[in-house]
């Protein structure tokens, strides 16, 4: 199976293989991987399906806040459902199956009901078993209660311990990441009893992302070493901190053996329930970074609504991160008229944006999508050539001859500048008849018929007038 694993980097032992599988399919990460991460560097992306129309589903995030990465973790009496991929640290033997998919997470007969959507909207239950009303306890609420759900709840006695414990401290700091370590060594200095609680398996937060010789490692390994020696600090990782109540009253749940699976010693619990009484609470939970994206067809018809709210962004005061994706032809981009146009120079004038500009698809690429849009099909050599010089022609070489017109002052501008939109809106309609039908024998020859009229009446007429009159003013100024 092809890897997609990086050769350095991160935080994983590739020294240390760890087997596993996943739907029966037998899959190797490294120690430091997450199901996640194993599952990635072996190409698998795909690992559930969605609740109701039993949608596609893979990974969009690294940690808590996955919403889509859920699976049925463990087998027999140890099975668990909904456990999220990105936080189940790997180890070797490991078992996980994908959820709300049969036969296979590949091939779901579910599926269907997406195909049904239009006819499954929200609630349409409460009005669709209704009749007859015999059939209600032994026919629907049967099958509704079949796809409720995402996994399955173990039918065995679990065979695990569990533990809780009371505690109290002067000082509960939740998060183990910069801020929180830099509490925990402040109050722990002082004397003070303090308890740190991190989610994940190691102290650092965001600093871990950093790379190894980064001056962050050193600092980190430095604190966390003064906070081992200090006698009155608790360092509890792998530790949720789920309810805060009143007069500073926390819950915490410590995953003490979950990282070891069927490997675990007999003398460890599997989790231990905190229950903490702190004076001070520092919250150190950091953030989760969530930029806006916003992709615009074209920004000459950008929405009145889309401009408002990027205006709104950029006028802000506290930064916002947006990624604008959006299409435009390079004449409609000099307009004054382009909905976007003022919002760009004041970004611009602001230092507060850049823009990238993306180059055309080359030949090879436009090869590459008609091999995937249209699997199979074979092509001439020169379609991808003709696609290429098409879109070059109205891209460039319309911009660049209004441009000569308009510096040449040619009386014509208006007729060509027309008659260049009707080419476009031609060529648009002969892409969208290619998308639909493929290369076929008709749509060859209406392009060719298309292009021919195009240079007997635009190039071979209207073209011409343009270079009499540059030649016919190049006399006159010579006259002069």
């Amino acid at each position: 199976m092809t890897s997609f694993r990086l050769d350095k980097g991160g935080l994983v032992d590739r020294t240390t293989r760890l087997n596993f599988s996943f739907d029966g399919k037998p899959f190797a990460g490294h120690a430091g991987d997450t199901l996640a991460s194993a599952l990635i560097a072996n190409g698998v992306h795909l690992m559930g399906r969605s609740f109701k129309y039993h949608r596609p589903r893979g990974i969009v995030t690294a940690g808590v806040e996955e919403p889509n990465a859920l699976v049925q973790l463990g087998q027999g009496a140890r099975t668990e459902p909904n456990v999220r991929a990105t936080q189940i640290e790997l180890y070797d033997g490991l078992t996980a199956h994908s959820q709300n998919c049969w036969p296979s997470v590949e091939f779901d007969l579910g599926g269907v009901n997406d195909l049904l959507s239009p006819l499954l909207p929200a609630g349409f239950y409460y009005k669709t078993f209704m009749w007859p009303r015999s059939w209600w306890r032994d026919v629907y609420e049967r099958a509704i209660r079949a796809t409720a759900g995402l996994g399955k709840a173990p039918s065995e006695p679990d065979p695990d311990r569990y533990e809780h414990r009371y505690a109290h401290c002067d000082v509960l700091i939740v998060g183990g990441g910069p801020a929180g370590l830099a509490a925990a060594l402040a109050a722990g200095r002082s004397g003070a009893r303090v308890i740190l609680a991190e989610d994940r398996a190691l102290l650092g937060g965001a600093l871990l992302a950093e790379p190894q010789d980064h001056p962050a490692a050193g600092w980190l390994a430095q604190v966390q070493a003064e906070l081992d020696a200090l006698p009155e600090v608790r360092v509890l990782t792998r530790t949720t901190v789920f309810g805060y109540y009143d007069h500073n009253w926390l819950g915490l749940i410590e995953r003490v053996a979950d990282h070891l699976g069927p490997a675990a010693p007999p003398h460890l619990p599997r989790q231990r329930l905190w229950k903490l009484r702190a004076r001070q609470v520092v919250l150190a939970t950091g953030a989760l970074e969530r930029p806006l994206v916003l992709a615009l067809e074209d920004l000459h018809w950008s929405d009145p609504s889309s401009v408002d709210l990027l205006t709104r962004l950029v006028r802000r005061r506290e930064p916002a991160r947006l990624l604008v994706i959006g299409t435009y032809r390079p004449a409609d981009a000099r307009a004054s008229e382009l909905p976007l146009h003022a919002l760009v120079r004041e970004l611009c004038a602001r230092a507060a944006c850049e823009e990238l500009a993306l180059a055309f698809l080359s030949e090879a690429a436009v090869d590459a999508y008609l091999a995937a849009r249209f699997p199979g099909a074979t092509f001439p050599a020169e379609v991808a050539r003709l696609v290429r010089y098409l879109t070059d022609y109205v891209q460039l070489h319309f911009s660049a001859e209004e441009r000569y017109m308009r510096d040449l002052g040619f009386p014509g501008l208006d007729g060509h500048q027309a008659a260049h939109e009707t080419f476009r809106e031609d060529f648009a309609e002969l892409a969208a008849e290619f998308e639909r039908k493929g290369p076929t024998a008709l749509v060859a020859l209406t392009m060719h018929n298309w292009l021919s009229d195009w240079l007997r009446m635009h190039v071979g007429g209207l073209d011409v007038e343009i270079g009499r009159f540059a030649a016919s003013r190049a006399r006159d100024e010579r006259g002069g």
